[in-house]
């Protein structure tokens, strides 16, 4: 199946004519997948991760499940803030705030890694 964002967007201005309700409704979809794709990582791999005797690799997925969630929801709120078509200064401003957050979170999470790294 081969979906593009584009026809994304259709099918969100067929469902919701309201811009407002488009966006919120975009972010909504991907709360919902950041949620499964959550889900996934945190149960699903955890327990592959838990069958060796390596424990790194649970601390590696406690560390960047979080930021995998963060970066799908960023992802879909600049698409909201996209579809509101804002004027381009509160655009832009938006997605650089955005944007800085995503760089905070990854930060962290690789801070974190480096930490549990030195710590072996």
């Amino acid at each position: 199946m081969n979906f593009s964002l584009d026809q994304f967007i259709e099918k969100t201005a067929q469902i919701a004519p309201n811009r407002y309700l488009q966006a919120l409704l975009v972010v909504l979809v991907f709360y919902a997948l950041s949620k499964i794709i959550d889900v996934i990582l945190t149960r699903v791999i955890s327990r592959w991760f838990k069958k060796t005797k390596i424990k790194f690799d649970d601390q590696i997925l406690d560390i960047f499940h979080k930021p995998v969630f963060a970066s799908i929801m960023l992802f879909g709120l600049s698409l909201a803030a996209e579809m509101l078509v804002l004027p381009e200064t509160v655009y832009q401003l938006t997605l650089s705030g955005l944007k800085t957050v995503a760089i905070l979170v990854w930060a962290i999470a690789a801070g974190r890694d480096l930490k549990l790294l030195l710590d072996l």
